[in-house]
């Protein structure tokens, strides 16, 4: 049996993995947004509803009860706009900093991990750097 045979490198020096990440992570980075934008209305409604079929008595009298709805919304909102600009960047290959400050943001939430994590990997490898600091205006 023979052993499989390397790919060699690019010009950049990327392996042919780096370069399929590199290719993909953004794309999953706008479904995993996509999925987060569709995910905040309905924790909105949710947890709207959840309030107003309080009694009066047991609502709470906190005044983050009437922002919590909102909350609920707007976390994963934000978190899909950080996802789309780190899709951006990573997709244009500029913004080194600004992807790594995403990936690791997006570490924060459970389904974000599944990404910041294999992201933070591949952007610490000298040659997806390299290529970062190559692109730069």
């Amino acid at each position: 049996m023979d052993a499989p045979i390397p790919v060699p490198p690019n010009a950049h020096g990327l392996s042919h993995t780096d370069q399929r990440l590199l290719r993909w992570l953004p794309r999953l980075h706008v479904i995993l947004a996509a999925l987060l934008l569709l995910w905040a209305i309905p924790s909105w409604w949710i947890v709207n509803n959840i309030f107003a079929d309080m009694p009066t008595e047991t609502r709470p009298a906190a005044p983050w009860a009437d922002v919590f709805p909102y909350l609920s919304a707007a976390i994963p909102a934000g978190m899909a706009v950080v996802l789309l600009i780190t899709a951006i960047c990573l997709a244009r290959r500029r913004g080194y900093v600004a992807c790594m400050v995403a990936a690791s943001v997006s570490c924060v939430s459970f389904p974000a991990i599944a990404l910041g994590v294999p992201t933070l990997i591949l952007l610490t490898r000298p040659p997806v750097k390299a290529l970062f600091g190559r692109n730069r205006p």
